[in-house]
């Protein structure tokens, strides 16, 4: 399934939005559906095919290599916890985990609230330049 097999009507816009004149209407009764679902439908398909090529190359090798290459977050609502805090630096850059660090000791010094269940074990102190 390419984009070369697909009616104009549902193709164009696939790449640049600004091109689309007719917004959600009918395609023709080939496709028995509106364009955007088949837009939507094209791009998934596109970013399936983009995904499995990673894997067969040996680029992707794990959910987080997925959930990160689409800027996703590993934990969405669902907080980090001991299992996901590994990959935190994957989504937060090392200011962001650096000043959560620099939150966490101004509101719990005697690091009795939760120790170690967000933030890895740094071997020095972050400072607020890091």
């Amino acid at each position: 399934m390419g984009l070369h097999t697909h009616g104009s009507d549902i193709a164009v816009g696939m790449d640049d939005v600004a091109q689309r004149v007719a917004w959600n209407q009918a395609a023709s009764e080939v496709y028995a559906l509106p364009t955007e679902t088949w837009r939507e439908v094209l791009a998934r398909h596109r970013r399936y095919q983009q995904v499995r090529s990673l894997l067969l190359e040996g680029q992707m090798t794990s959910v987080n290599d997925l959930i990160t290459s689409m800027a996703g977050s590993i934990s969405a609502e669902h907080g980090i916890g001991t299992l996901k805090r590994a990959f935190l630096d994957r989504s937060r850059t090392a200011q962001e985990l650096a000043a959560m660090r620099l939150i966490k000791r101004a509101l719990d010094p005697a690091n009795i609230l939760n120790p170690g269940k967000i933030l890895m074990p740094v071997t020095s102190a972050p400072t607020a330049s890091t």
